[in-house]
């Protein structure tokens, strides 16, 4: 039995939408976030590694990273220098500054030795500038997470 063009044209444009709705190669969640979160390819994940420079400064990789509301960014400790991330809401609105509260970036664990991990879930985030400081054993390093709109 022959499918007609109407059956197939419909299938066709489902299947593309599911694919389309998969996060990047480069934004899936690894195996741990998947398994302890319970992500999904749909699901996207900016990474931000924090190490030292050359000259032993803090920084953070990259020092700004660009996000739709709904994602998720890790802070990835790479090496054995203990450090923190201090988001600076001195310059957001109420409203902003009550959501980046809420979302816990104000109150940023200690990440004590290589391969700890922080999870911010950028849920319901309002289109802003999260800048924020790298504290640690070096010179501060600097970044901001900016949130854009849908």
């Amino acid at each position: 039995m022959r499918r007609s063009a109407t059956t197939v044209v419909p299938t066709l444009l489902a299947a593309a939408a599911l694919v389309a709705c998969d996060a990047p190669p480069e934004l899936r969640p690894d195996q741990v976030l998947r398994d302890s979160l319970g992500l999904t390819d749909r699901d996207r994940v900016h990474v931000v590694r924090l190490s030292s420079s050359g000259t032993g400064e803090d920084v953070a990789e990259p020092a700004e990273t660009v996000v739709r509301s709904g994602d998720l960014v890790t802070f990835d400790l790479a090496d054995r220098r203990a450090r923190t991330v201090r988001f600076d809401a001195s310059g957001l609105d109420a409203l902003t500054s009550a959501w980046a509260d809420s979302a816990g970036l104000l109150r940023a664990p200690f990440l004590a030795d290589s391969g700890a991990r922080w999870v911010l879930d950028f849920a319901d985030a309002p289109s802003a500038r999260f800048p924020f400081t790298v504290v640690g054993g070096g010179e501060s390093g600097a970044g901001a997470i900016v949130v854009e709109a849908r």
